[in-house]
């Protein structure tokens, strides 16, 4: 499906290391992942290495697309609720 990300992703972790050193406690929210707003200020910052940046761009991007798969997963499950099974049909 999609192995794109596999492939992205040769040192999982270091990011966020990074992330941890830099900025400590505050660059990450009560979950545990990084907040948007320090994301942006790594990538602002002229200078942070190229691979730095490529990792925080490959960070929002991975956000994105757990946020739509959250969104798409929600909308299947409405319509499987009124259907009966085989047991509850009349012959």
């Amino acid at each position: 499906m999609a192995m794109w990300i596999q492939e992205a992703i040769e040192h999982p972790g270091s990011f966020t290391e990074y992330m941890k050193r830099r900025f400590g406690k505050k660059a990450f929210t009560s979950k545990g992942t990084i907040k948007v707003s320090y994301i942006k200020k790594v990538l602002n910052d002229p200078n942070v290495s190229e691979t730095t940046r490529r990792r925080a761009r490959l960070a929002l991007t991975l956000r994105k697309l757990s946020r739509r798969k959250k969104k798409k997963g929600k909308k299947g499950k409405k319509g499987k609720k009124g259907k009966k099974g085989k047991k509850g049909r009349k012959k």
